[in-house]
């Protein structure tokens, strides 16, 4: 399983811990695609961020479960998305947004 959310970032490393799962959050660099505009001024094309996804999801591949990712590169994970109040409050968030009880 790969994600590239924020919400991923706080929960890639609850959805590791279940030895079922292998989970990390992936931050594919900035692609040419219609959410462009949001974040930056230039990006590479989507394929190439894709690749970068795929490469993780290969089984073959040596990943941390649970860990960040900025493309192909092990990454330590942005202070608010491990800082107690920030999590719990993207956790209520999230489960709002999923329709699940907050």
């Amino acid at each position: 399983m790969s994600v590239t959310s924020s919400s991923a970032a706080i929960h890639a490393p609850k959805f590791a811990a279940d030895p079922r799962v292998t989970a990390v959050c992936v931050h594919p660099g900035a692609c040419d695609t219609a959410l462009l505009p949001l974040h930056a001024h230039e990006g590479g094309p989507a394929a190439e961020g894709a690749a970068h996804v795929v490469r993780l999801c290969d089984p073959a591949a040596e990943i941390v479960n649970g860990a960040h990712y900025d493309r192909d590169a092990r990454i330590e994970p942005a202070p608010a998305a491990t800082e107690g109040r920030s999590v719990r409050r993207l956790t209520r968030l999230a489960d709002l947004l999923v329709g699940r009880a907050a």
